[in-house]
């Protein structure tokens, strides 16, 4: 980035699993997300993969990105104690 890019992404992205994308948003969608986003490499990832990639494009050498996940995406390990 001739600026820099961000110091940090909070994002709040969809999830979507790799087999419904293409469904959902159509074959040249997904073949921007592969070629562009993913440099060409192929399989099922869920469009989160896809905005975390976008994500770190723009951050600047030092920039974090993070999201809001659903807790049934997070590894167990993460919940809170009380299962918050």
């Amino acid at each position: 980035m001739e600026r820099g890019g961000f110091d940090a992404i909070v994002g709040n992205p969809p999830f979507l699993g790799g087999q419904k994308l293409t469904g959902a948003a159509g074959d040249n969608v997904r073949e921007w997300f592969v070629n562009i986003l993913a440099r060409g490499q192929q399989g099922g990832a869920d469009i989160v993969a896809y905005f975390f990639l976008r994500a770190l494009s723009l951050l600047n050498g030092n920039g974090v990105a993070g999201s809001l996940q659903p807790k049934h995406r997070r590894p167990k390990e993460s919940y809170c104690e009380g299962g918050a």
